[in-house]
């Protein structure tokens, strides 16, 4: 008892050792606010751009573009958002990048061509991946080390929450008469409340320590935790300055297997699913389902489940095992799907809907590993890199699908997905280290441990 009362009154407590106050609830609802907005930005983008064809004299080149300008900004906004984040600190960019989110969901009520529309799209895209690389990075450093895990799994969550509220109320508006404009403008709500939120929140004092304003990380530590609690422990630098710090980083003999892993596991875990769920209406033909409606509420629901069961995963399980034996589960119910014209119709769609919920809950570890793997000085570049590596796969996995599914057919196509997952099972068994219950420190330097 004394030794913890001497310890409170140096202010020697860890940070993520402190329960979970008002703040730090704030910090976690405005995280998870930004990713739902993120999810909802593109859960609504298909029907807007529907009634938006016809016109804007949309053809098959520019809805192309239009439904890709998001995915390719996304591939710029993540790295470098998180590059900058990390050389100029987190809690600017993290503010005024919902703000000109806002302001851009409401130009598109001024919008009357498409060349403007892509534009918008694609900068809209960029912020989109700021949010990937900034947001992850800023809850895994406030968080507590018990609740780190299952509040950075809650991201996901939130995100699929939003992309099946942004479909939810496109459909909604769209059979109100309401216009395209009005469905995209729609995303400047949750956008402007995330602003508000996220107005006035701190530095992390993560980052003033590796950049040697301890004064000022003091300064936040105890207006926000308490003064019992101390920056001691929040250092976790591999390099000796912070200067040497750059995306090269990422690559060299400490970093690369980290790196690999984590955009590695992302993009293997996103190819099939976002292939699969965005072109359904091939999928459910290929399964013999014909209600297209009933099919993608059946899958959003399923993506939800997945979402909740996932956060409890990351609670239970650990990191390892989980993102090794979801890959595994994922494979073997592509190869069912494979035989899906020799298989009773039952049988096919209960693979499928095993393969929604397993990846949906597998997808929570998305932004639980990058944000523990890498130190605070390129936490979030590393989160970024990881990202733009997914969406890389995203980008391939969706513009092949529907060639290979036609050229090829429903076997060949889901034994090709099967292949990915088996990749992600070895690259798992080779570099996913154990960061369950580690300081964010801890996690860090084992991070390369495999």
């Amino acid at each position: 008892m004394v030794d913890q009362l001497t310890s409170a009154a140096s202010g020697n407590k860890h940070i993520e050792d402190s329960p979970m106050t008002p703040f730090l609830v704030r910090v976690a609802a405005f995280t998870l606010g930004g990713m739902f907005t993120d999810g909802y930005i593109l859960g609504h983008i298909g029907i807007a751009l529907a009634l938006a064809a016809p016109l804007l004299g949309l053809g098959g080149l520019w809805l192309g573009l239009l439904a890709a300008s998001t995915l390719f900004g996304i591939l710029i906004g993540a790295p470098l958002a998180g590059r900058l984040a990390d050389r100029f600190g987190r809690r600017r960019l993290l503010a005024w990048d919902f703000a000109l989110f806002a302001v851009l969901a409401l130009a598109h009520l001024l919008v009357n061509d498409p060349a403007t529309l892509l534009a918008i799209r694609t900068v809209m895209g960029v912020l989109i991946g700021a949010e990937y690389a900034i947001g992850a990075s800023v809850l895994a450093e406030f968080a507590p080390r018990r609740q780190r895990g299952t509040l950075l799994a809650c991201l996901n969550g939130a995100w699929i929450v939003g992309f099946v509220a942004g479909f939810a109320s496109a459909y909604g508006m769209r059979a109100a008469g309401l216009s395209w404009h009005m469905i995209f403008a729609s995303a400047a709500v949750p956008a402007a409340i995330v602003f508000l939120v996220r107005w006035g929140s701190p530095e992390s004092p993560r980052w003033l320590v590796e950049q040697g304003r301890d004064t000022e990380a003091k300064q936040v530590v105890h207006k926000f935790y308490g003064p019992e609690y101390g920056i001691s422990g929040l250092s976790g630098s591999a390099t000796t300055e912070q200067e040497q710090a750059t995306f090269g980083t990422l690559f060299s003999q400490r970093y690369w297997r980290r790196t690999v892993f984590a955009g590695g596991f992302w993009a293997f875990q996103v190819m099939p699913l976002f292939a699969l769920t965005i072109f359904l209406p091939q999928v459910f033909s290929a399964l013999g389902v014909e209600s297209e409606f009933g099919g993608e509420m059946f899958v959003n629901g399923m993506l939800l489940v997945g979402a909740v069961a996932g956060v409890i995963a990351v609670r239970l399980l650990t990191r390892r095992g989980l993102v090794i034996w979801s890959f595994a589960i994922v494979a073997a119910v592509l190869l069912v799907m494979s035989a899906a014209e020799a298989l009773p119709q039952w049988a096919g769609l209960g693979a499928f809907a095993v393969f929604v919920l397993v990846a949906s809950a597998a997808s929570n570890l998305e932004y639980v590993y990058p944000s523990e793997i890498f130190p605070t000085e390129v936490r979030a570049t590393g989160m970024g890199v990881a990202a733009a590596m997914s969406r890389v796969g995203a980008v391939i996995s969706t513009f092949l699908l529907p060639i290979t599914l036609e050229g090829l057919g429903n076997a060949p196509t889901m034994i090709i997905l099967a292949g990915i997952a088996g990749l992600g099972v070895v690259i798992s068994v080779l570099w996913a280290p154990e960061t369950k219950g580690k300081l964010l420190s801890e996690a860090a330097e084992i991070g390369d441990a495999r």
